[in-house]
């Protein structure tokens, strides 16, 4: 297996001498700056240039580790087309690649580096991405060969990675500096604060960030809080963010609050609910959907839901399927799991929602709806249960009485039968729930 490194910064450093302790061999190393092309280069034995359109062919793998903004246009550069090419930042699609190699990816390992100091890639999650099967495999085998923990991973998902790891990491860090600026000008030693930092993060081990709040905003202590404010009048950046930071702790606070009193009462609207409507795209399936070569669309469907949704029907419960898609797999997966009523190639779901409702003498306020998109809409506001999955549409999610934390195909279905089952005793209740 060879490799090209592509950037020479602190990613690709600890890249590079990862790869050359595994005996992986780097062929090539480019920067921009001739010192960092060489400095690296020299560590792992490797040959260096700063000219992209040097970068030779031949190796298996070519990973960019650049500034997301010179990705592009070195990507354009480089001659080699051969191997795989991939890139490994956290906010960058793939997509990137698209028309320019014939194979590519990304290989995403979420962890901060600094070129001095070296780190174990063992324990560093990794994520990857392919534009095929094949390449996710061969981008898996390679980050394989570096960390114990490798997981797939697409563009949006990763995107959110980056934006919890900007916070987590790059943005507690200035939380960091604020404190160590605040202390060495009234003479104290920052690492007093370690032993704290250390077991903020040791209780994340055990508890969800939500629960590990504490603190003077936490508590909504006003007397505290004004007194650090007043603290920071000689620090107004400091003061200003202070503020904003203990504003949003109170309001999520209320917020988890208010939840809770919901929660409470949807527990009790859940022993109303006599039957189940379901979209399908985006709610029973991804709303990622691949196609066969035909052009028909290749629907993926959750095990766990097919779970819950067998468990209702041989529970009596009527169960509709209401989508604008129409395929005989569709009708044949869920005739199996018991569904009553199949509604494909529906223009007018409201019309079909009540034609259900007639035929199995319910009120509309006895039906839980499952819906993602605007085609949902008008059902949505009519049954007395409207739910959604965790990726639906604002619009969608703003008439939910319940929005699950799990997207579409993903186990929301299983996530709302599951509630409703526990709640009017039928969840696990005999023999039945041990099979299929």
């Amino acid at each position: 297996m060879t490799v090209t490194l592509i950037g020479a910064g602190n990613l690709a450093t600890q890249l590079g001498l990862a790869l050359h302790e595994r005996g992986i061999r780097v062929m090539q190393v480019y920067s921009r700056t001739e010192e960092s092309a060489k400095t690296l280069a020299e560590r792992i034995g490797a040959d260096y240039t700063t000219d992209a359109a040097s970068i030779k062919d031949g190796a298996d793998f070519y990973i960019y580790s650049l500034k997301d903004d010179a990705l592009e246009d070195v990507i354009s550069k480089t001659a080699a087309h051969d191997g795989v090419h991939l890139h490994t930042a956290g906010s960058v699609s793939m997509d990137i690649f698209r028309g320019k190699k014939k194979s590519y990816g990304v290989m995403y390992p979420m962890q901060t580096f600094s070129k001095s100091k070296k780190v174990d890639f063992r324990k560093i999650p990794v994520f990857v991405e392919g534009c095929d099967e094949e390449t996710a495999r061969q981008i898996s085998g390679l980050a394989e060969t570096l960390s114990d923990n490798v997981q797939p991973c697409d563009s949006a998902q990763r995107m959110t990675l980056h934006l919890g790891a900007v916070f987590c990491c790059n943005y507690s860090n200035y939380m960091c500096r604020i404190a160590e600026k605040l202390m060495t000008d009234k003479g104290l030693d920052f690492k007093l604060m370690l032993p704290l930092l250390e077991e903020t993060v040791e209780k994340l081990h055990h508890l969800t960030a939500k629960d590990a709040q504490t603190g003077p905003a936490a508590r909504n202590d006003h007397s505290v809080m004004d007194k650090h404010i007043k603290a920071l009048e000689a620090y107004p950046t400091y003061k200003k963010l202070y503020e904003e930071i203990a504003e949003g702790i109170i309001t999520e606070e209320k917020y988890q609050h208010t939840i809770m009193k919901q929660e409470k009462n949807i527990k009790e609207r859940l022993k109303d609910v006599k039957a189940f409507v379901f979209d399908v795209d985006g709610v029973l399936s991804t709303s990622h959907i691949p196609l066969y070569p035909g052009g028909e669309p290749m629907r993926v469907i959750n095990t766990k839901d097919g779970y819950a949704l067998h468990q209702a029907s041989i529970r009596n419960y009527p169960l509709a399927i209401l989508t604008g898609g129409k395929t005989d797999a569709i009708e044949a997966r869920f005739r199996g799991l018991g569904f009553h009523e199949i509604y494909m190639g529906a223009k007018n779901k409201i019309g079909k929602l009540n034609e259900f409702a007639e035929k199995y003498n319910l009120k509309l306020e006895e039906i839980m709806y499952m819906g993602d998109d605007i085609p949902d809409y008008e059902c949505m506001k009519a049954v007395g249960f409207p739910v959604c999955p965790a990726d639906a549409v604002p619009e969608i999610k703003a008439i939910s009485v319940y929005i699950s934390d799990r997207e579409g195909g993903r186990g929301c279905a299983r996530d709302v039968v599951e509630q409703v089952l526990k709640a009017q005793g039928q969840w696990m209740s005999d023999t039945e729930a041990f099979g299929w």
